[in-house]
């Protein structure tokens, strides 16, 4: 039944097809609309393939924030700022997203391909390291008797500070006051280079 159908569709358009195949119009239309298809790829291959590669880049992008926000979300970011401002304290484990978060962007793998993106997680990353390097050295175990606790408390010079290890005489205060200006330093530069990381995140990858 198949078989007959198409024999009697066959029949009914050899006409037709006879026409077409034995018009040089209908040749010629087909050559202009090819060698048109042609010129337009060619014209627009660099756009073309921009738009390719910029969704793979898009992808490749989104996947690194997903992966980065997972060492160092900004909850974490901001427990350790809010300690820092409000205490001149914080836990030892409260460093380690900031430490996660630079050791994967050290990785050749872990890149942004936009480049408006790797400015700002440099920015980022060499303030998070700045504020690491404060804490390390200005920074002590306080009170020394934590009762076995894993997760130590450390402060900004406890023998300076009144309120836990100091003797209140002016030299001391004077001196503990200038290293909280130095810390409030690294904590502003940290949350400036924070929020000019999440906004480029917001304005390129729509996270």
């Amino acid at each position: 039944m198949a078989e007959l159908i198409v024999e009697v569709w066959v029949e009914h358009l050899k006409p037709i097809l006879g026409w077409l195949w034995g018009s040089a119009v209908f040749w010629r239309s087909v050559a202009l609309a090819s060698l048109t298809c042609l010129w337009v790829l060619y014209t627009q291959r660099k756009r073309l393939a921009a738009r390719v590669l910029g969704v793979k880049s898009l992808d490749h992008d989104i996947d690194i924030f997903a992966r980065s926000d997972n060492a160092m979300s900004e909850v974490s970011l901001s427990s350790l700022l809010d300690s820092l401002s409000t205490s001149d304290a914080y836990r030892s484990s409260q460093r380690h997203p900031l430490m996660d978060f630079i050791d994967f962007f050290r990785q050749a793998g872990n890149q942004y391909l936009d480049s408006h993106l790797r400015r700002s997680t440099a920015a980022l990353t060499a303030a998070l390291s700045d504020l690491l390097t404060f804490l390390a050295h200005h920074f002590f175990v306080y009170p020394r008797d934590q009762g076995g606790e894993t997760d130590l408390q450390l402060c900004l010079y406890p023998e300076l500070n009144i309120d836990r290890a100091g003797s209140g005489e002016r030299d001391e205060v004077v001196r503990y006051h200038d290293f909280q200006k130095g810390l409030d330093v690294c904590i502003k530069r940290v949350s400036a280079a924070y929020r000019g990381y999440r906004a480029e995140v917001k304005r390129r990858l729509r996270r």
